[in-house]
């Protein structure tokens, strides 16, 4: 195993553990608040996952350039993995309102075929990944504050 694929490892294993102790934090102050509080964290996990593995993958493109690699077609396999998962749980929970479907939407738009393609990773392309990362983490937001809203009196 090579030094940068070692330091990437190290890097998803902090990411993930960051995101650990955000989620549990995130749900202490969520189920006190929401109106299916299981139902919505339950999506929101399954998102926040998807976000971890594009992240992970999008990483590896950038330092791998053209050439993909064993460990980057893993990743795009575990990215795909953890978005058809979301989808899934999406499906099962779309009476939750519009919030759902912006969510869905929004992890559908982080595209990585070119990766898999074996094309290198443009600035403008990586701008493009980048802000729609950050739709998708919005979305994830509102599908909070949406749950919190349906228990407003």
């Amino acid at each position: 195993m090579s030094a940068t694929q070692v330091v990437l490892l190290a890097l998803v294993v902090v990411a993930f553990a960051l995101g650990w102790l955000a989620r549990s934090r995130r749900e202490r102050a969520f189920k006190s608040h929401a109106s299916h509080p299981r139902r919505i964290l339950e999506l929101d996990q399954t998102l926040g996952a998807a976000l971890t593995a594009f992240q992970a993958a999008l990483g590896l493109w950038q330092l791998e350039g053209d050439d993909i690699s064993a460990l980057g077609r893993q990743a795009l396999a575990t990215f795909e993995h953890q978005r058809g998962a979301a989808r899934s749980v999406a499906e099962k929970n779309a009476d939750l309102g519009p919030a759902v479907t912006g969510a869905i939407a929004a992890l559908d738009a982080l595209v990585l075929d070119p990766y898999r393609q074996g094309t290198t990773l443009s600035e403008e392309y990586l701008r493009r990944l980048l802000r729609r990362e950050r739709a998708l983490t919005a979305a994830r937001h509102a599908l909070l504050r949406a749950g919190i809203e349906d228990r407003s009196p």
